[in-house]
């Protein structure tokens, strides 16, 4: 007889935590380029028998923001917020990317 079982990979939409920082309302995704919104995601492991997920959850990661249009990770925010329109950057600029205005 064969069993076969394992763990799979699923990622989740949650609320912002307690005692996290609100996620940016404008923001320029690192990985998609798109000025977006940002969202609270975690990742889950579930347990699965002959195919069949089963309801136990094996683990759970820290919290993370996502982009909201392709889901991945936004990483470290330094909190390179414009004075002008407040778009968030992940990276240091002497100019917003989006109205121009000067952040020196």
């Amino acid at each position: 007889m064969i069993w076969i079982f394992g763990c799979d990979k699923k990622t989740r939409t949650i609320t912002r935590p307690e005692s996290y920082p609100s996620p940016p309302q404008r923001i320029i995704c690192p990985n998609c380029g798109d000025t977006t919104q940002g969202i609270y995601k975690q990742d889950y492991e579930r347990f699965w028998f002959c195919f069949i997920p089963c309801c136990c959850t094996c683990s759970y990661s820290d919290p993370y923001i996502a982009c909201i249009n392709c889901h991945r990770p936004l990483g470290v925010l330094k909190g390179n917020t414009c004075n002008g329109c407040g778009l968030v950057t992940t990276f240091k600029s002497d100019n917003c990317p989006s109205c121009g205005r000067s952040n020196t």
